[in-house]
């Protein structure tokens, strides 16, 4: 009320409340009905995205808040992202969003869900959810410990990402084996292992 007030808007508190809870409604409808379709798919990219300050009702201060978000990959027929603010970084908050352990009128989520190596995941994966590691933070720790101490192992590691992504292929044809890998599900044989979920 005292942010309408230093706008010059003379809005009446209810008519704020009545507002707020119709917007607050069909945003909910519209979250729930996304996490729900996002469940569907086969593959989920996760990441906690941000720290942020949030102000906590009745504390009159800030605190920490999280921000998750979670979005399909390309081959899903559904092209959604859901972000999820939580008060914490705890490992529950991304087990709870997918619906682990499941219940009797909804199965678990079974996918396979791309992640950094962020020890909150850990709890998914004990729960039945495929680990899907992030190539790019792999790759940089290679690229680290070769740029601080000239590491050989790093640069045989390197190579082999340049090898194993397809980098040297030309564009269409890298794109045509991870689309037909990805819908398959099945790993990329010869020079190149599995990269794509």
């Amino acid at each position: 009320m005292r942010v309408a007030a230093r706008c010059g808007t003379n809005a009446l508190r209810d008519q704020i409340d009545s507002l707020d809870t119709f917007e607050v409604q069909q945003l909910r409808h519209t979250v729930l009905e996304l996490q729900t379709r996002l469940r569907h798919a086969t593959a989920l990219n996760e990441k906690l995205t941000h720290e942020m300050a949030m102000l906590k009702p009745g504390h009159g201060k800030t605190h920490r808040a999280h921000l998750w978000s979670y979005c399909t990959t390309r081959f899903n027929p559904v092209q959604a992202v859901v972000f999820d603010l939580t008060e914490s970084r705890g490992g529950q908050h991304v087990p709870e969003f997918l619906g682990l352990p499941g219940r009797a009128d909804r199965p678990p989520w079974r996918g396979r869900l791309v992640t950094d190596d962020f020890s909150g995941y850990k709890a998914c994966f004990e729960l039945g959810v495929t680990e899907v590691g992030c190539w790019a933070h792999a790759r940089r720790k290679f690229h680290e410990r070769w740029a601080n101490h000239g590491s050989t192992v790093a640069v045989q590691a390197l190579t082999f990402f340049a090898g194993a992504r397809g980098t040297s292929w030309p564009r269409c044809e890298r794109f045509a084996v991870r689309a037909a890998s990805c819908r398959s599900g099945t790993a990329i044989s010869g020079t190149c292992p599995k990269f794509c979920v």
